[in-house]
């Protein structure tokens, strides 16, 4: 067990060079908590980082990042940054702050309305370039061109997908910055 000076200094702190490991830190066995290492929602190699410091300066730093970046650059490209910049920031914390980890925290533990239409967008946008390349079949004998309405609905109707998350707004949404702030 942990000893709950290290876990309310944490907590009452924004000063991260006095804040405990994370691997000091996380619970033997919080079952309610999306950190905790024994849930069935966390790998076996740890829990994720970035939820169980949620809170301090570098996360929130971390998550504000991402809610701002996300709609602008590639996943790819958002984790790359991140996990540079985490991991240059916290090096005892290297292992939890893989690429794959930071996003897996993105993809699955964030709910931010912005992060998860963003996620959507970017999905079916990568779909959408797959499907346009099964909407024209070509006969290898003939050389003759014609085009796979199966493929093509399934084009359209992911267009009209990504149409529909654009006209969404976020203070529609159950989630929205108004409620996420409180």
């Amino acid at each position: 067990m942990q000893n709950s000076d290290d876990i309310d200094e944490f907590l009452h702190s924004d000063d991260e060079e006095h804040l405990p490991r994370p691997e000091n830190t996380v619970p033997e066995r919080m079952d309610t908590d999306v950190a905790n290492p024994a849930s069935p929602d966390e790998p076996a190699e740890g829990p994720c980082w970035l939820c169980t410091f949620h809170g301090n300066k570098s996360t929130e730093d971390a998550v504000r990042f991402i809610i701002d970046s996300v709609s602008h650059i590639s996943l790819d490209s958002l984790v790359h940054e991140l996990s540079t910049c985490l991991s240059i920031k916290h090096p005892e914390a290297l292992a939890l702050l893989t690429k794959e980890k930071v996003k897996r925290h993105i993809r699955e533990h964030m709910l931010h309305p912005r992060v998860k239409m963003a996620i959507q967008v970017h999905d079916l946008s990568t779909l959408q370039k797959n499907l346009i390349q099964c909407c024209v079949t070509e006969d290898p004998d003939t050389q003759s061109r014609a085009v796979n309405i199966q493929a093509t609905r399934a084009y359209l109707s992911v267009a009209n997908q990504i149409a529909a998350l654009y006209k969404n707004t976020e203070d529609k949404m159950l989630f929205n910055a108004v409620t996420m702030n409180k």
